[in-house]
């Protein structure tokens, strides 16, 4: 596993003044941008990061958080239906679309 370039102990302080240009279509810059948001960096850092091989992990959203809380609560109650003998399997397809929405995002 690849690690961060910062460790978070021992953070350096680093003088950054050589730059790196590159051409990127509109499509390529903004689906770097996207990336770089998702994981909850910069856009240089991301590049920094990805570039130096950092294996990144996206961050989730407030409001995908508060979702992904919400599917937890909806399906720990239908599993404890579930082994009570009822099964309402309209709110498991409910819960399981919304779960594939959100993993798709």
């Amino acid at each position: 596993m690849n690690t961060p370039i910062f460790e978070k102990k021992k953070r350096k302080a680093i003088t950054r003044n050589v730059g790196i240009r590159a051409r990127v279509s509109q499509q390529e810059y903004d689906q770097i941008l996207t990336q770089a948001q998702r994981s909850g960096l910069s856009l240089s850092e991301y590049i920094r990061q990805t570039s130096l091989g950092v294996e990144l992990n996206p961050v989730l959203s407030k409001e995908d958080r508060k979702l992904l809380v919400g599917l937890h609560q909806k399906l720990n109650e239908y599993l404890a239906f579930m082994e009570k003998g009822y099964v309402h399997q309209e709110g498991i397809q409910l819960v399981l679309k919304q779960l594939e929405k959100l993993l798709k995002a």
